[in-house]
């Protein structure tokens, strides 16, 4: 699977149908962002508030799931919220992985407000120079 049909299935994932609002229990779906280099995919996850604890990364096959469940930010007494933008309670993205990810060399990590996967490619699907020998 390309980069550019990973992009085409999120797409179609955020689209509403009626079967995703019977079953979806789901507040929002992280926006993300991913990136390919000759050696891995990078896809990094707004999560601002979210804490490691409240993030789940499951593998199945070649479906990544990723999900989990935030709270609501703690106004401090006295203060009466006007305004918010976060999104507060179940979350979940599901991606179907190209079939050249290094399954056993996936990463994951929470870092200012942001969960960042690192998906290494296996060494066969890695580019490499190929030596023209002299006959």
């Amino acid at each position: 699977m390309t980069m550019q049909q990973i992009e085409k299935q999120q797409t179609l994932e955020k689209q509403e149908t009626p079967e995703k609002k019977v079953q979806q229990k789901v507040s929002f779906i992280p926006n993300t962002d991913i990136w390919e280099t000759k050696d891995e995919w990078i896809m990094e996850m707004d999560m601002p508030g979210v804490s490691n604890e409240q993030v789940n990364v499951e593998l199945d096959q070649d479906n990544l799931k990723i999900y989990g469940n935030t709270t609501d930010i703690e106004i401090p007494e006295g203060y009466t919220s006007i305004y918010s933008e976060y999104y507060t309670g179940n979350f979940e993205r599901s991606i179907r992985l190209p079939k050249d990810v290094d399954i056993e060399k996936i990463e994951a990590q929470m870092k200012d407000g942001a969960l960042r996967l690192v998906l290494p490619k296996q060494e066969k699907a890695k580019p490499r120079k190929i030596t023209v020998k002299c006959a």
